[in-house]
């Protein structure tokens, strides 16, 4: 529960956040694992339901981090805080929008969209500040202003190495290996996870491989076979309720492992561990499996539990 996490390791925790409410810091559940229907998002004023996402996200004025506010697909850091983008801001063909520095009337649809071409300047030091202090935005070469990620559809993310679309929300983000820190990387935790063992910042597994081969090639990763997709290999979980959730994990001496008729024969005996035992087909009158299996050790099943 959130609400027991210390504010540093909430500010590094992906299912958490620091909400300033009522003038007070403390530590609460992202709004998207708070909430599952709009009347309970919606009351909490810290939150607001996204309908074109079905899902709950945090209202733009309750997030005071910028990396935060640049993981939600419906808000924008500028002037020092978080605001709604441009197209929720003002209504179709608003002139409040032409007027706006960040904003611009797209000429086909007229709905108002974020633009940076507004922080275009004859003089190139102006240009790069204005263009700069937009997270949206870009310095290009030329005295340009170019878009960043959050600005890019589907295939101009894909194509772009700096960026990650989250097909989740329908939306472009900045690639995970780009933010510097742990708990700017748990800010973006719908696309980014911190690797503590690496202290690096790398996008989910869900994101990084389809395929379970894929999969199989990051030592952070595992593929669910039942839902067909990769996710945190179970050593990423630090906690049995969350451990055990995972059909495919167990919790044994205060850590999250691979349960042993999981694992291949490689992965079945590591390095000072006796936990899991390699059998040949027939074991024990056993009638499968055919070909030689991973399992549970005689010592670890019937007494002298090893680590």
């Amino acid at each position: 529960d959130c609400r027991f996490v210390s504010l540093t390791d909430c500010a590094t925790n992906s299912m958490c956040r620091v909400s300033a409410a009522a003038g007070n810091q403390t530590c609460t559940r992202k709004c998207f694992y708070k909430y599952a229907d709009e009347f309970t998002c919606n009351a909490d004023s810290e939150c607001t339901w996204d309908k074109q996402r079905a899902m709950c996200t945090e209202t733009c004025a309750a997030v005071v981090s910028p990396i935060e506010c640049g993981s939600l697909a419906t808000c924008q850091w500028r002037n020092g805080a978080c605001n709604t983008r441009c197209a929720l801001t003002y209504a179709r063909g608003s002139s409040n929008c032409t007027a706006d520095a960040y904003c611009q009337i797209n000429g086909l649809t007229q709905f108002c969209e974020n633009t940076c071409s507004k922080h275009v300047n004859t003089d190139p030091a102006v240009t790069q500040a204005a263009c700069s202090a937009d997270s949206f935005c870009r310095v290009g070469v030329n005295n340009t202003c170019t878009s960043g990620c959050q600005l890019k559809g589907l295939f101009d993310c894909q194509a772009d190495s700096q960026c990650i679309w989250d097909a989740g929300v329908d939306s472009c983000f900045p690639t995970c290996s780009r933010l510097p820190s742990a708990a700017d990387c748990a800010a973006m935790s719908r696309v980014c996870s911190y690797d503590t063992s690496a202290r690096a910042c790398k996008i989910q597994c869900r994101l990084r491989h389809k395929t379970q081969a894929g999969c199989a090639t990051s030592s952070d990763c595992l593929w669910d076979a039942q839902g067909g997709f990769c996710k945190p290999a179970c050593a990423k979980y630090g906690s049995p309720a969350t451990c055990l959730g995972t059909p495919e994990c167990e919790w044994t001496n205060f850590r999250c492992k691979l349960q042993c008729n999981q694992r291949t024969t490689a992965q079945c005996m590591p390095s000072g561990e006796s936990r899991c035992a390699v059998f040949q087909p027939g074991f024990n009158g056993a009638t499968s499996p055919a070909a030689v299996y991973c399992d549970l050790s005689c010592a670890a099943k019937y007494g002298n539990q090893p680590s």
